[in-house]
């Protein structure tokens, strides 16, 4: 009797695309509706400015995080490029001096400041740069605990790793900070047995001794569920300069 051999189709890139939209489709509707109020920007300064602005919005819906605070921080940096530029009284001078210069995003905030009625704009927009540069560009080192990893090396890792939440709970206000501090962390003690919810994160953060005793199981998790928040931030930042550096004009009555 001859075996007969199941065989299984590969699927093509479309049919997987189409599964995958299916399965995200409802957590993707619940981050446009998040944005909503973020994208109604009645005016921005350049072509390159909107498409930076349109990629960070597919990047917040597709829960790219990363990519949509970059997006919006080089939206402000491109806007503030354009006002010192464009307030000049010789563009091509102007223009030369910001490339040849290399001026980065920190230089162009510097020059921001020098304008009296763009100078309020440089808290927002410095925040947008340290979050970019220091969680989004040139993140801390972080090694996830393994299974075979011995006590000390996992104390280690669960340090880093928890240095690495506090730089990201760093950038939040008080408040909210405080309120993401209180979530609940799982664990598995050193025996091997898992906690379900056994610390909160200022638990860890506190009292550094409970490290010796835990693996933290969910860093990556509650890191993604941070970068989720801090994007939102950047839309509230970056939104706040756009609409109040370009409002909406009434229109004049006849």
């Amino acid at each position: 009797m001859i075996n007969e051999k199941t065989v299984i189709r590969k699927k093509s890139p479309e049919e997987i695309l189409r599964e995958s939209d299916e399965h995200t489709l409802s957590q993707r509707a619940l981050r446009l509706r998040k944005i909503e109020s973020f994208r109604k920007i009645p005016q921005v300064a350049t072509l390159r400015v909107f498409d930076h602005l349109s990629e960070a919005k597919s990047s917040f819906i597709n829960a790219c995080y990363r990519s949509c605070i970059i997006c919006l921080s080089n939206a402000i940096e491109q806007t503030f490029i354009h006002e010192l530029v464009n307030r000049s009284e010789d563009w091509e001078r102007k223009y030369w001096e910001i490339e040849i210069k290399q001026m980065n995003f920190y230089d162009i905030i510097k020059e921001i400041k020098r304008e009296k009625d763009l100078a309020r704009f440089a808290k927002h927009a410095d925040w947008l740069r340290k979050v970019r540069n220091i969680v989004v560009a040139h993140p801390s080192y972080v090694s996830h605990p393994d299974e075979t990893d011995k006590p000390d090396k996992t104390i280690w890792q669960n340090k880093i790793m928890l240095r690495d939440l506090k730089q990201l709970l760093s950038f939040f206000p008080k408040t909210k900070r405080m309120r993401l501090e209180n979530t609940k962390l799982t664990a598995r003690r050193s025996d091997g047995t898992i906690i379900d919810e056994s610390e909160s994160l200022r638990d860890f953060i506190n009292n550094p001794e409970v490290i010796e005793h835990y693996k933290l199981m969910d860093w990556w998790a509650f890191q993604k569920g941070l970068l989720y928040e801090l994007a939102l931030e950047a839309y509230e930042k970056a939104s706040r300069i756009l609409k109040e550096m370009y409002p909406v004009k009434k229109p004049t009555k006849l």
